[in-house]
């Protein structure tokens, strides 16, 4: 979703959204504050568990930091992870209609998986920011330890791949993360990407 505002913080965020949802292009507000007009851009990540290990947070809050920096509004849900006791077939269902549940009419879905297709970074960044320049809700969905229910496959518009290794899920939050960041700066022309 693209939203023109000269208003970036959270109060005034979710009264531009509000404004979007009624079919307004632009911000009531943007004479309170005398800066530049912003592109604020929303991205999603439905993820399986929580993220246990106090590094992978640290590693992940620190690109949702950055990604802030370019105005992308990062809405991260976690979905409770299934009973370990069931076998991992059971798992993935249980855990695959808990995603399903939470899934909106206007994201994109996009299921990152070992098997899925695989991009640069380039085509990646051209890729959302095509998704942004639509309309579209990139939302991005990483499986819990035993990977993605087919139903869940199955709703996605893409599953795309981090690369053909295995990574742990925690990793994979913030790889991608480190991809959306990558992404901004390549469509910004900064150096970050060489």
């Amino acid at each position: 979703m693209v939203l023109k505002s000269n208003c970036f913080n959270e109060a005034n965020l979710l009264y531009c959204f509000a404004a979007l949802r009624a079919r307004k292009a632009r911000c009531t507000r943007s004479s309170l504050c005398g800066r530049r007009v912003c592109i604020v851009r929303k991205t999603r990540l439905i993820a399986v568990g929580r993220i246990r290990s106090a590094f992978w947070n640290e590693a992940f809050a620190h690109y949702a930091e950055r990604l802030r920096r370019f105005n992308v509004l990062f809405e991260e849900l976690t979905v409770k992870d299934a009973d370990a006791a069931l076998p991992a077939d059971a798992r993935r269902k249980q855990e695959g209609e808990r995603i399903l549940g939470v899934i909106r009419p206007s994201d994109a879905v996009l299921c990152l998986d070992e098997k899925g297709l695989e991009k640069s970074s380039g085509e990646f960044a051209a890729f959302v920011r095509g998704l942004h320049d639509a309309g579209r809700v990139p939302c991005f969905v990483v499986g819990g330890p035993d990977g993605l229910a087919p139903g869940v496959r199955a709703a996605a518009e893409q599953v795309l791949s981090l690369g053909r290794m295995t990574f742990p899920h925690e990793l994979a939050r913030v790889l991608l993360l480190e991809q959306l960041y990558r992404a901004e700066n390549i469509c910004g022309k900064t150096p970050y990407h060489r």
